[in-house]
């Protein structure tokens, strides 16, 4: 075998197949040619052979395409050497991903394991389902135990799914012990709850003891009294004799809730009080007394982690009961059913034992522990048939269980005297220019970074070099936002600088296609591609995005909802706005309008019924008649041919395919995963589907749990810009690299778990409990907990001996720790993608100054976040970055460019630079508004309507108020009204029904609130914002119950420009939905069978009917005899009002509901007026609850009735 080419260690792992060997392979350091070059010298005769056969080869690699490429290597190599034979045989070799080599396994011997041998492997999307109903049904037992009155305090104090603002959920909570767990041979049998215990009893003791030791010292020191350190003292005595009657209560000193109670009084003495010689007193106190307290927050949680431990078991059970039923397994089945056959049946584990004589492993810094032992169950006695290949330093799969820990330790293992493994470093990068090289030298050999653990690339001095660009190789960006310009200031700014230095080196010569924009996350990718197509480039999004929330296959399904129900308003709208039809405002008021032909010319009418009666109207948009063309014939052919096939005739006839194809590489990209949704489309009716509605559900189904990349069409040599997250270019390299996004903040959720040997450890705290305890709440946290308890470097299952407080203390540094470093691997992948040149952006808040260190004194610094924080001392020592442009010395072949720039440039900024470039900054036409002359103006005359036939609540409110003499402002006031007989009226409790008005001082001075005629504007736009606030709450409410799941803050961004929302409207909007969404009423509503948002109603009473709209209904089973829970949102209101008044206020609206829903069949109705933006007892936030049943509907008829009359 020629190897003239191999470098030294290269050819060093080549050749040693006699014994274990573990290689260290950097970034481009031609790892793949060394594993294939390696499988192929060992069926040579050079090498004994050291394998008679490629069947007695085992190649784990990380991905299927890896193993193919690998496979493809292999056979050229053989052939190239004679071994023909050999080479035919890799197609059916052991070389593949580590669970098709346990697929592989199980299947030969499914018989002796007790496996049905058709069993089929899950997908992560079946899988996710399954797991998904295995939750749901337990969460349903658990809520139908807390409807039944048991005690269920794990629904209570989280929230059961995640919210858009973060935090543990139970949902979340169970899915992560599930996860992690399941890389680990025990399961959940492995999760340790670390802490010693420790009772309410001891934490109380604690105090105590430092305020009789210590602080009484302190006090009994102070020689002058003052009237300060008398306060003091004597609430401290109070605290003591509290505390000394806490202690000797059985009945309450072994509860946690008792001893918060009692805490809430006690004060905590300031470190700076008292002479300065004994303050040393008063901090040993404090450090005692605030340790205690976060004893204290654990302790609370305490009863939760074992609920928590509870259902996960539960669920674990469901969901293995669920895949028997179904005679599948998942991959972790998969892992877990291979290393049972190894370790339990002597036969199965002598077979494969003794059948590999080379086992290799690739990327094997990405394996869990359960994983290696698998492994090593095969590669022989002390592994001496073991090869691995890993890099520490490009560990990025951590959020799918890899621990960088485990390859670490099988480091040391492979380095033990008696296994006596060769230990090789290939550090010769044959990718990246040596600028690129030094570029990774400076940042990650830093002490913050990786330090002593770091391997350092040499470049390859005869790499060829192609860069054309008149710009240094390394240049770096960073958009410094000072505050007040937005959240998306700073990104817009890095990427438009970003894609102005890509414009450049394209104008140098580079293609558009040398060049990739790789991110941490994909959340401003559409800001990236923005910036990019304003220079003239075109851009594709190819990994790390969801096919399923493509915007284009949003609009498949929404076209298959009214293939199913053209009655379905919202997707009908979002069909006809889509590129499909693309109608106009104007098209759309057409459709929605009754035409002059009808009997009601003018009156407003559905989409649907605007499309069918097109035909007899004088339409003059050729869009809008073709529309209804394409759509006409759809509805036809449905039920006479396959759902597929009337979808892709709409696509095909309404051009959207055709105008896709011209439309570049984004309408290329957009026109594949059309193509690949109507592929899905066809492979659900193939499963089952009968017609629209069910292929329409069926696919709803598939989208909801796949997780599949975008699609893609032939000609990836397109001239275009790709964009992709880091993770996704891992393997990839590409001239010229755009880095951003690559930074982030470090944040504790409630519940925190690590790994560590062969167990994971987990602490638990409480969340809304602390809402109870406010003083408790303002001490402790788990950043605070870091300050109480010094940290030492130590194994967790040494803290995990210690307190519950000190084992989440060692938990918390080690978890923070973690993703620290997996975000500094992760830019290392990223950095190390670049061949030729590499734009780094950067954005940041510049607000807040470093804390100086003991010793340092001050420091002038700001706060950058993880991951600048480290470019900027790399690049710039103990400085900050530079403002304007610099140059920096990094160790390359030249000085590298820094730019500084302003996210918010002033409005004179912009002109002068559009000016500079001979354009006009802003571009808007000025139009000319006519001035009617003085005298001429038009006389307002006012329109008479027509007697209506219907009613609602609210004029039924307002003429109860007028009755009264009142004011009425809006809806909701005087929901009750006085001018019925109050005998009519009856109340969920059998009270009043009709609302006590607000005193007649009181709404006098609110009348006087708008007297002044000058205010009358700020009035009207204040009523209109309120409207517009309420209106996106709504909205964001529908939505969410809609699709089962809380909207992200890009959803809620989206309704703030959709309603015109101001910056103070769209931070109550944010502050309402994490309130409700956060809250238990979001997640007891979630719990019911049924949740119907925006419900309208219509139902006679005597000659005529009451109308409205419910903006919630929930109930299981069917309507008639069901249970109903009915929601009505509330936005603003006054902070003053008392709970009588609000109760009053909603009373006539939750009775002409109630009414409304018994009358429909209900058995029982409660009704929840939720106060979204006022905090209240339950979940949260405000409510106002009624109940009715059956036996109110006689009176809630005549209540009705008699308001009606009085309003006529």
């Amino acid at each position: 075998m020629d190897l003239s080419t191999a470098t030294s260690g290269q050819r060093q792992a080549i050749e040693h197949v006699g014994g274990p060997l573990l290689v260290s392979a950097g970034a481009g350091s031609g790892k793949t040619f060394t594993l294939t070059q390696r499988i192929a010298y060992g069926l040579l005769p050079e090498s004994g052979p050291a394998a008679s056969s490629v069947d007695e080869v085992l190649a784990i690699t990380f991905t299927k395409k890896a193993a193919n490429e690998i496979k493809a290597r292999v056979k050229r190599t053989l052939r190239a050497e004679g071994l023909d034979g050999e080479a035919l045989r890799i197609d059916g070799a052991w070389v593949s991903t580590i669970h098709g080599m346990c697929t592989r396994i199980l299947r030969a011997h499914a018989l002796d394991l007790g496996i049905d041998p058709s069993f089929s492997v899950m997908s992560e999307a079946v899988r996710e389902d399954v797991l998904a109903c295995a939750l749901d049904e337990a969460l349903r037992s658990l809520e139908a135990q807390r409807r039944q009155g048991r005690s269920c305090g794990l629904l209570d104090e989280y929230p059961i799914r995640p919210t858009a603002f973060g935090g543990t959920s139970v949902r979340g909570a169970v899915e992560g012990l599930l996860a992690q767990s399941s890389a680990l041979g025990g399961g959940l049998g492995a999760v340790a709850w670390g802490g010693a215990g420790v009772s309410p009893a001891d934490a109380a003791r604690a105090i105590l003891d430092a305020m009789e030791g210590p602080l009484q010292t302190f006090f009994n020191a102070v020689v002058k009294k003052t009237a300060s350190s008398e306060k003091h003292e004597a609430a401290v005595e109070q605290a003591v004799s509290d505390l000394r009657e806490y202690l000797l209560d059985a009945a309450r000193n072994a509860s946690w809730e008792a001893l918060a109670r009692l805490l809430e009084s006690v004060p905590l003495v300031p470190k700076n009080f008292g002479p300065k010689e004994s303050r040393f007193l008063v901090a040993e106190y404090q450090e005692a007394h605030l340790q205690a307290l976060q004893e204290v927050r654990l302790g609370l949680a305490r009863p939760f982690a074992e609920e928590l431990a509870c259902l996960a078991e539960e669920v674990r059970r469901i969901y293995a009961c669920k895949k028997r039923a179904l005679g599948v397994l998942d991959q972790d089945d998969l892992l877990g059913e291979t290393y049972r056959a190894l370790t339990e049946h002597p036969d199965i584990a002598k077979r494969y034992g003794e059948k590999f004589s080379l086992v290799m492993v690739d990327e094997f810094q990405d394996t869990s522990a359960v994983q290696v032992d698998l492994i090593g169950a095969l590669a022989g006695e002390n592994l001496r048939r073991l090869c691995t290949v890993g890099d520490s330093q490009q560990s990025i799969y951590r959020f799918r269980g890899a621990d960088v820990n485990v390859y670490e330790r099988h480091k040391e293992t492979m380095g033990r005297p008696e296994v006596g493994a060769l230990c090789l470093e290939l550090s010769k990068n044959f990718r990246s220019h040596r600028d690129v090289l030094s570029f990774v030298d400076a940042v990650f050999s830093q002490p913050e970074t990786f330090g002593r653990r770091f391997m350092s690339l040499a470049p390859h001095d005869g790499r060829p070099s192609c860069y054309r660009g008149s710009a240094p190789r390394i240049d770096v960006v960073f958009a410094r936002n000072r505050g007040g310009s937005g959240t998306d200031a700073g990104v817009r700014t890095a990427a438009a600088e970003m894609a102005r230095r890509f414009a450049q080196l394209r104008r140098e010569g580079h293609p558009a296609s040398d060049m990739a924009v790789l991110l941490g996350s994909m959340s401003k990718a559409d800001i990236y591609a923005e910036a990019l197509r304003s220079e003239g480039f075109e851009c594709v999004v190819t990994g790390g995005s969801k096919f399923s929330e493509a915007p284009e296959v949003l609009v498949v399904q929404s076209l298959l909802h009214v293939l199913a129900n053209p009655a379905d308003t919202l997707s009908l709208y979002a069909v006809l706005t889509s590129g499909m039809f693309k109608l106009s405002a104007d098209d759309l008021l057409a459709l929605a309008t009754e035409g002059p032909s009808s009997d009601a010319p003018g009156a407003h009418r559905s989409l649907w019924r605007g499309l069918r009666d097109l035909d007899a109207e004088a339409v003059e948009s050729p869009s809008l008649s073709y529309a209804a063309s394409v759509l006409g014939r759809a509805w036809k052919g449905c039920g006479r041919e396959a759902a597929s096939r009337t979808v892709e005739r709409v696509l095909r006839e309404s051009g959207w395919l055709w105008r896709l194809e011209r439309e570049g590489a984004q309408g290329r990209a957009v026109l594949a995963n059309v193509l690949k949704a109507l592929r899905l489309v066809e492979s659900v009716e193939r499963a089952g589907g009968l017609g629209p509605a069910s292929v329409s559900q069926a696919f709803d189904d598939e989208l909801a749990v796949m997780k599949a990349p975008p699609g893609a069409l032939a000609g990836s040599g397109e001239d275009t810009v790709r964009i992709m997250t880091i993770h996704a270019s891992k393997g990839l390299e590409f001239p010229i690299v755009g880095l951003g996004e690559f930074w982030g903040s470090q944040r504790t959720s409630s519940l925190v778990m690590e790994i560590e040997g062969d167990a994971l450890y987990a602490s638990l705290a409480p969340s809304r409990t602390l809402d109870n305890f406010p003083e408790l709440k303002k001490r402790v946290s788990d950043a605070k907990l870091l300050e109480c308890f010094p940290q030492k470097d130590e194994p967790l299952a040494q803290a995990a001996a210690r307190t519950p407080a000190q084992f989440r203390a060692r938990l918390v540094e080690r978890n923070r720790s973690e993703e620290r470093d997996e975000l500094f691997r992760k830019l290392y992948v990223g950095v190390t993608r670049a061949s030729e040149a590499l734009v780094v952006a950067m954005h940041a808040s510049v607000k807040d100054k470093a804390k100086p260190k003991d010793g340092d004194g001050a420091s002038d610094l700001p706060k950058y976040p993880v991951g600048i924080e480290e470019v900027r001392s790399a690049l710039f020592g103990g400085e900050d970055f530079p403002c304007g442009a610099a140059m920096f010395d990094y160790g390359g072949t030249e000085p590298g460019r820094f730019t500084c720039v302003d996210a918010a440039p002033s409005e004179e900024d912009v002109r002068a630079d559009a000016a500079a470039w001979g354009v006009e900054a802003f571009g808007e036409e000025a139009f000319f508004v006519p001035v009617a002359a003085a005298g001429q103006g038009m006389r307002p005359r006012p329109q008479e309507k027509p007697a209506r036939e219907s009613f609602s609540y609210t004029s039924l409110s307002r003429a109860a108020a007028a009755a009264a003499g009142g004011q009425e402002s809006g809806p909701a006031a005087g929901a009750g009204g006085s001018a019925v007989d109050p005998a009519a009226s009856v109340g969920a409790d059998g009270s009043d029904l009709d609302a006590a008005r607000p005193p007649a001082d009181q709404r006098d001075a609110e009348a006087a609130c708008g007297a002044d005629g000058s205010a009358s504007s700020q009035q009207a736009a204040a009523a209109d914002e309120a409207t517009a606030l309420g209106t996106a709450f709504h909205r964001a409410c529908q939505w969410a119950f809609a699709h089962g799941r809380v909207p992200d803050a890009g959803r809620l961004a989206s309704w703030r420009a959709c309603y015109g929302l101001s910056d103070a409207a769209f931070s109550r909007l944010e502050a309402a939905a994490d309130a409700f969404f956060g809250s238990s009423l979001f997640d007891a509503a979630m719990s019911f069978e049924h949740c119907q948002g925006e419900v309208p109603f219509f139902l006679p009473v005597g000659d005529r009917f009451l109308e409205g709209e419910i903006d919630l209904l929930c109930y299981d089973g069917d309507a008639c005899g069901a249970r109903a829970l009915v929601y009505d949102y509330k936005t603003g209101g006054r902070s003053c009002e008392t709970r009588e008044v609000v109760e009053g206020k909603h009373r006539l609206q939750g009775a002409c509901y109630a009414y409304a829903l018994l009358t429909s069949g209900f058995s029982e109705v409660t009704l929840k007026f939720i106060r979204v933006e006022h905090l209240g007892e339950e979940g949260g936030v405000g409510v106002v609850e009624y109940r009715y049943a059956q036996d109110s509907l006689d009176l809630l008829a005549r209540l009705v009735h008699q308001h009606e009359a009085s309003r006529l």
